[in-house]
Order: structure tokens, then C-alpha cells, then sequence
């Protein structure tokens, strides 16, 4: 039996990546960053804001040269066309 290919994660608006520690319960989502240091799983992620993307960018630069990590400045929309609008953020 051969072995089971890599897993890929694919979040249209990861964040910077590492995002469990910002969750009020604690019990969230595993954050991208561990599922590709820890487990492996290649990653396709998006994240629309330029901020956080810097951030995201900076976070999975070793999976990116490495090929087990994409990342791109735009997220996904379930239309079938494209759709341009605003993106509004909040600043700590």
C-alpha cells in the first residue's frame, strides 16, 4: 500500500495564519500555520487585507520557498463571476 498524499488546506481568508489564540473560547479552528509545521498539510491560503497578508506572508515565507505553502492577496467568493468590493477592517 503506498503512501497517502500530503493534505491540502485551503482557507480564502486565513488571516495571518495563526489565528486559535484570537478566538474568545480557545477551541477554534487549528490554525495553518500547525497544520503545515506540524502535520505536513500543504496550504492554499488568502487574505485580502494588505496588513494581515504582510503578516501571513512573513509567517509561512519557509512553506512557501519549501512548495508546501501558496499564498495569495485575494479570497474567494462562491459567485461564478468575479466581484470587486470593499473590504472594511478594524484596527486594534
Amino acid at each position: 500500500m503506498g503512501a497517502w498524499p500530503p493534505l491540502l488546506l485551503v482557507d480564502p481568508a486565513a488571516g495571518e495564519g495563526n489565528y486559535t489564540q484570537h478566538l474568545p473560547d480557545g477551541m477554534g479552528r487549528t490554525p495553518a500555520l500547525a497544520l503545515v509545521e506540524t502535520y505536513g498539510w500543504h496550504a492554499l491560503l488568502g487574505e485580502p487585507d494588505r496588513y494581515t497578508f504582510s503578516w501571513l506572508s512573513r509567517h509561512f515565507e519557509v512553506h512557501v520557498a519549501a512548495g508546501r505553502a501558496t499564498l495569495t492577496p485575494h479570497s474567494v467568493t462562491p459567485l461564478p463571476s468575479a466581484v470587486v468590493a470593499p473590504l472594511y477592517t478594524l484596527d486594534a
